[in-house]
Order: C-alpha cells, then sequence, then structure tokens
C-alpha cells in the first residue's frame, strides 16, 4: 500500500507500506534508506521521534495516480484506517 503521511508544520511524505500489526506500521519512505516504525497510542499514530503522524490518503499499490481530496474528508477517512 502507498501512504501519504502529513507531519505536524505541513510536511508531507509518501511512503509504502511494509508490515503491519494493530499498534505498529513499519514503512519506507520516498528518498530515505532506512525503514519508519510508527506506532498508535491514544487513537493516534506517531513517529519514532513522538511526531504526531496523520494519513492524507492510503492507496493500494497497484492504483493509478490519483487526486487527494480536501483535508476534512481525508481526515475522516485516515480516522476509519485506525484499529480499534
Amino acid at each position: 500500500m502507498r501512504l501519504f503521511l502529513h507531519y505536524p508544520a505541513g510536511r508531507r511524505m509518501e511512503a509504502v507500506l511494509l508490515a503491519t500489526s494493530p499498534d505498529r506500521l513499519r514503512i519506507i519512505v520516498r528518498g530515505q534508506s532506512q525503514t519508519v516504525e510508527l506506532r498508535r497510542r491514544h487513537g493516534h499514530w506517531y513517529s519514532e521521534k513522538g511526531k504526531r503522524v496523520e494519513f492524507d490518503a492510503i492507496l493500494a499499490l497497484d492504483s493509478a495516480p490519483a487526486i487527494m481530496p480536501a483535508a476534512p474528508a481525508v481526515a475522516a477517512v485516515a480516522g476509519s484506517f485506525a484499529y480499534h
């Protein structure tokens, strides 16, 4: 799966999901050689450095490029992605 992540201060990154469990995601971010682990705490996802991460979009790897929906619509979709 392709992930489009949104970090604090507006930083956006594209990543590929490598592995998942209910409270952890292992990803590789475009342009970086190291994998990154995201952890879910209290219903939110956080980077290894403790920064909150939101998902702008989650797409199947074989999907065609898509126009990104507006932020409020994306937030609703990303919120439904979290494991409960």
